[in-house]
């Protein structure tokens, strides 16, 4: 009876192996390349949100000078604020983002034996998501901060 030797397997890389390392390496290379995206998104995002909030800080400081007037106007800052022509809101382009501006204010308290009168003042910041100008839709960000300020106080 004859001796039957196992046949050797050539040496080298099959292609069920080169089509299966393809495979994992397209499926992490898709998967990196969302993750990117949407870390691209939350930074753009955050940025917005930051650029936002030291717009509003700066709004609220500049109002606060002026013991928060009713009539506070931000084109008089000359920073390059435009009145909305079919509104009372604002408009600014900082850091290339187009925002929309709007104050409001609220008497809190009155003290009328002490001449002092409490007022909230607030600042209410949105833009597009999509970081362009345009019509603000109801999803679309928005950044609010208020204050109180003293009427009797900075010749308001």
């Amino acid at each position: 009876m004859a001796k039957h030797t196992p046949k050797k397997r050539p040496a080298g890389v099959t292609m069920v192996e080169i089509v299966t390392a393809a495979a994992v390496l397209a499926v992490a290379c898709v998967g990196t390349i969302g993750f990117q995206h949407h870390a691209r998104r939350l930074a753009l995002r955050a940025n917005a949100e930051i650029t936002a909030a030291r717009t509003a800080r700066l709004i609220l400081d500049n109002w606060k000078k002026t013991g928060g007037d009713e009539n506070f106007d931000l084109r008089t800052l000359e920073m390059g604020f435009t009145k909305s022509p079919d509104s009372n809101d604002y408009r600014i382009t900082v850091d290339g983002l187009p925002m929309t501006v709007s104050l409001k204010w609220s008497n809190v308290e009155q003290n009328a034996a002490a001449m002092v009168t409490l007022r909230q003042i607030e600042a209410t910041i949105r833009w597009r998501s999509d970081r362009q100008n345009g019509t603000l839709g109801s999803n679309d960000p928005m950044y609010v901060i208020s204050t109180y300020v003293r009427r009797d106080e900075a010749g308001g």
